[in-house]
């Protein structure tokens, strides 16, 4: 009913030249009325096939008829994810609230230029972390680990029947290496991949503990800049 007072009164595409000299546009021409219009159109088709479909549900239904019903259904559950969009019509009726999305929306831009320098920070430490660690996270992963203080190398590990795996966190190029930086500035792990760092050793050798002990340094401080 909205939507539809809305359409007579403003035009739906064109509005009339006294509600242009008011600075007032047509319906569909504003970002809010738009989304309440997609908001009502979804709800609609939804309304109508979930009639259709479940006036059938009483009949036994053969052959093409049941699986057109059966696609009718899934576009409509595909439909009502837009249900999600609902509580921002709030936000138009809120002078307040609409007044913060819009601040919100207009610092977008200015806000990317913070993140082309955030992407460069992190590009700098990626490409520092592919120098000093670029295939030294991989290990030995066996079933008896006491076998673990005879293997040195990945030839070892084979030998003794392990596995040799590469953790999900490393820095074998630079796009794994931002990835595994930007987890980082989440705070979430950041202390297994410090410590993974630390134990490395070189490329096909198994870690051993605290053995490139200074590269502390280099994720503490990337943890203290990048945060």
């Amino acid at each position: 009913m909205e939507m539809t007072i809305k359409i007579i009164a403003m035009g739906f595409l064109f509005s009339n030249s006294i509600l242009k000299e008011k600075g007032i546009d047509a319906y569909i021409l504003n970002p809010w009325n738009m989304l309440d219009f997609v908001v009502v159109i979804a709800a609609l088709i939804d309304l109508y096939v979930t009639i259709s479909t479940s006036s059938n549900f009483g009949t036994q239904l053969e052959g093409d008829e049941a699986s057109s019903i059966g696609s009718s259904l899934q576009s409509v559950k595909a439909l009502r994810a837009l249900r999600a969009l609902r509580p921002l019509r709030m936000i138009s009726r809120n002078k307040g609230m609409k007044l913060i999305v819009n601040a919100l929306l207009s610092s977008i831009p200015s806000m990317s230029n913070v993140a082309i320098v955030c992407g460069l920070f992190l590009l700098i430490f990626a490409i520092i972390g592919v120098d000093q660690f670029k295939g030294k996270f991989d290990k030995c992963s066996i079933e008896d680990e006491d076998l673990l203080v005879h293997i040195v190398t990945r030839v070892d590990c084979n030998n003794y029947g392990g596995t040799w795996e590469k953790p999900d966190e490393n820095f074998d190029n630079a796009v794994m290496g931002i990835r595994t930086l930007f987890e980082m500035m989440s705070t979430e792990g950041w202390i297994d991949v410090m410590d993974a760092g630390t134990d490395s050793v070189g490329i096909d050798m198994q870690p051993k503990k605290n053995n490139n002990i200074y590269m502390v340094f280099f994720f503490v401080f990337f943890m203290i800049v990048g945060s």
